[in-house]
């Protein structure tokens, strides 16, 4: 697909083919499998989330400084990094057989992944902005792309189950060459709106002295911000309670391997339900971020105490969650206010959120390895609902 249009960064029509590549070729062949790997490697259920638990501890260290880089280098050659380094992390997955060779794997992919933080909503926003696109259009823009994205999500994802049944290793390799597709096609396909600027040649020391002025003034947007302070707060009582469901759905719902794909995509349509509703939510303010919490806490412990309805409750639970995500980036695009270092903010923001998902891992496989799945679910489940009523009467 060539641009041909005078107008700087992503057309319309790139925005929902880059949506769609960046969830089909950025890890999502391993999303249905990802938990059972580790199992059906022979990990106990807090070794299962040992590698993971390096993916979040990098993250949290790379996810300012990337941001950081993105700002200065520009979001082409960012996003380009993010999809070349995950091609790199997938395919040490592949040759992976320790718990030891999973987590350096982690390493690298946290190093993408901190990368990808924010950096594409970004630029696709101000791509849209130069071009015209008022506040509601592009918010309902940004909502198509990631309605495309979950297709793009959905095909990956069967991939990925096919590809398990006959090596546990094969859909990380698979997802190692979709990724290293994805940054070939950034580089020869896509626009910068900010038209690629060279980077800048200054010595290291100004280099670092502009990374720091970067991550003060995004520390301060946050801090003089009370509403930015409270969706910090709610996103990361949300990444703390949904860390059991994320790594454990697998083993804990006792579903077969086979039927892994088809329930990967219930989650899928679910979070696509989930995106249409916060269309008509795009006005909501930080309560109703608390109110889906507990929505999602009460539907977490339903699963266990209720599992023979356990499909009903994960329908719910996972429409809950997409609207929470989508409302969520949604107030973070229309709060942060200058482009300049509008990702640098983001990956402040996301790398808080980095050290709860930590601890939410180690404690949540501690408490399933200790005593089971069921109390871990509704130990991180009640937390969600006790927190969120704290959080949703601050003013």
């Amino acid at each position: 697909m060539k641009q041909t249009d005078q107008f700087p960064g992503l057309s319309a029509t790139m925005c929902l083919v880059m949506g769609f590549l960046s969830s089909f070729a950025m890890g999502s062949v391993i999303s249905a499998i990802y938990g059972k790997f580790f199992i059906d490697a022979g990990m106990s259920p807090l070794e299962a989330n040992l590698p993971n638990v390096f993916f979040y501890i990098f993250t949290f260290l790379l996810e300012i400084p990337t941001g950081i880089i993105a700002d200065m280098i520009g979001k082409k050659r960012a996003c380009f990094l993010a999809a070349f380094i995950y091609s790199i992390g997938l395919a040490v997955y592949a040759a992976s057989t320790t718990v030891f060779s999973a987590a350096i794997a982690e390493i690298i992919l946290a190093v993408g992944a901190a990368f990808n933080t924010g950096v594409l909503t970004v630029w696709i926003d101000e791509s849209l902005k130069l071009r015209g696109f008022s506040e509601a259009r592009r918010n309902k823009m940004r909502i198509n792309v990631e309605i495309i994205g979950l297709i793009g999500h959905m095909v990956a994802v069967l991939l990925g189950s096919y590809l398990y049944s006959y090596s546990i290793h094969l859909p990380f390799l698979v997802g190692s060459i979709l990724s290293g597709g994805m940054s070939l096609f950034i580089i020869f396909k896509t626009k910068d709106y900010e038209e690629m600027v060279p980077l800048q040649r200054k010595p290291w020391r100004e280099h670092y002295q502009d990374a720091l002025d970067h991550g003060k003034r995004a520390a301060s947007i946050i801090i003089h911000s009370k509403i930015l302070i409270l969706i910090t707060l709610s996103g990361s009582l949300a990444m703390l309670a949904n860390q059991p469901m994320n790594m454990q759905w697998q083993v804990a719902l006792k579903i077969e391997p086979h039927y892994l794909g088809a329930t990967f995509l219930l989650f899928i349509g679910s979070q696509a339900l989930g995106k249409q509703i916060a269309k008509r939510m795009l006005h909501a303010n930080h309560r109703t971020l608390e109110i889906i919490n507990i929505g999602v806490g009460i539907s977490m412990i339903a699963i266990i105490l209720l599992s023979t309805y356990w499909i009903f409750f994960i329908i719910i639970n996972q429409t809950l969650r997409e609207i929470f995500r989508t409302l969520r980036s949604q107030m973070l695009i229309n709060n942060i206010h200058d482009p300049k270092i509008k990702a640098t903010t983001i990956s402040v923001i996301s790398s808080f959120q980095m050290v709860i998902g930590c601890i939410g891992l180690l404690v949540s496989g501690y408490l399933a390895n200790t005593f089971s799945y069921a109390v871990a679910w509704i130990a991180f489940g009640g937390l969600a609902i006790v927190l969120s009523l704290s959080l949703m009467f601050k003013k």
